[in-house]
């Protein structure tokens, strides 16, 4: 589980992805990384084209064990920028790793040998009274 992440690659977060890798390599395999939010700093993305995307997310979480699908939601400074370039798909087709819905979403996981686990995303920033 990541939150707060969207750093640019600064203030820990591409050592946070080395260590996240070395984890994985060290234990084994994992399916998936839940993402709590505030994927860009400080302003969310302009656009869908915009470079901090490949900054603070495609360029650090490169390693061959994080190639996982990142599952989350919005946090209050993604809507700072431009909500629509992280929920329109766009992203997805520069990078099918990163997975976010605007509102929320539900995810259904096969874990070995038999468990099957399920995950519901709820974005609650548009319950916010400004």
């Amino acid at each position: 589980v990541v939150g707060d992440f969207g750093r640019g690659g600064g203030y820990n977060q591409t050592g946070t992805a080395e260590a996240m890798a070395a984890w994985t390599r060290a234990q084994g395999p994992v399916s998936l990384v839940i993402n709590t939010g505030d994927n860009f700093y400080e302003d969310g993305l302009r656009n869908g084209q915009d470079p901090m995307f490949e900054w603070s997310f495609t360029q650090v979480y490169h390693q061959e064990e994080l190639q996982v699908p990142f599952l989350g939601v919005l946090g209050n400074h993604d809507y700072h920028g431009n909500v629509t370039a992280q929920t329109s798909g766009e992203l997805i087709k520069r990078d099918p790793r990163f997975i976010v819905h605007t509102g929320g979403m539900s995810e259904i996981y096969q874990v070995p040998p038999n468990m099957t686990l399920q995950f519901f995303f709820l974005d609650t920033n548009p319950f916010i009274k400004q």
